[in-house]
């Protein structure tokens, strides 16, 4: 069969499953653990996100490619720092040969040049070699690193001085509530001198990202909140290379890759 770009659409709200199922089937496990789509519930929340409902971000965009009778693959997309960035590309597997990878990085492309946007940008694994040759030999170049730490939740410790503390115990009752309703929830701290975001993850996973201003280190003080701190894991994103005093479990290099809008 010829694949070609006229197969490509926006996603539905019926997709959301097969997305789903296939995020599961495509990713190592490794990887989706830290990631909202671990969850059984996330199928809803890609409901949501495709029906522009979620009340986070009503600007991304998720497109598919499909035959008759399934998913063959999807990129699911937003604006970040004035740049079209790419959050996923899949491929179903079977398919890695049939071009659907391409027609779909074309389509992103495209879509981006349409928006306005000036560049187009995404992350990828160090390890992840392939996928790296593969966004070179379609324009891109990388432009940064950062590391994504793992640590185990025994490095929670009472901090050695006073903090305030990270929730009102409302405020705290909501995000709990929010997370079993739908898989996870997603917090925003905002203060005077420092920002980060949080997000809680089916009971298991505390995920930090888009620290400013403040260190791993520091946020690890805040964090002895016995409804939140007994959890697995934390994982810190888009951090540089972690010199700090705790004992990491492991930590992944993270290349972002950029692409100018004029480039072909």
């Amino acid at each position: 069969m010829i694949y070609s770009d006229k197969m490509i659409r926006d996603a539905s709200p019926r997709d959301a499953s097969l997305i789903l199922s296939l995020n599961k089937s495509s990713f190592p496990e490794n990887y989706l653990i830290f990631s909202v789509y671990q969850s059984d519930k996330s199928a809803l929340h890609l409901e949501k996100i495709i029906r522009k409902e979620t009340g986070f971000d009503n600007s991304e965009v998720i497109r598919v490619l499909s035959d008759q009778n399934s998913i063959l693959g999807y990129y699911f997309a937003k604006p970040v720092d004035d740049g079209f960035f790419l959050n996923y590309i899949v491929t179903k597997k079977g398919y890695e040969r049939k071009n659907i990878g391409g027609l779909l990085l074309e389509d992103f492309h495209r879509l981006g040049n349409s928006l306005g946007y000036s560049f187009y940008h995404l992350d990828v694994y160090s390890s992840n070699e392939v996928a790296i040759k593969w966004y070179i030999r379609n324009g891109y170049k990388e432009i940064g690193e950062s590391y994504n730490l793992c640590f185990h939740n025994s490095v929670i410790e009472q901090p050695s001085q006073v903090v305030d503390p990270l929730f009102e115990k409302k405020d705290l009752k909501k995000i709990l509530d929010e997370e079993a309703e739908i898989g996870f929830s997603k917090i925003k701290l905002d203060r005077t001198y420092f920002y980060f975001e949080i997000m809680l993850i089916v009971n298991d996973i505390l995920r930090f990202q888009n620290l400013k201003n403040i260190t791993v280190d520091k946020v690890l003080d805040y964090l002895p909140i016995p409804p939140l701190g007994t959890r697995e894991y934390l994982l810190f994103t888009s951090q540089p290379k972690y010199h700090g005093k705790r004992k990491l479990l492991f930590e992944e290099k993270v290349f972002r890759m950029l692409k100018n809008i004029d480039q072909r």
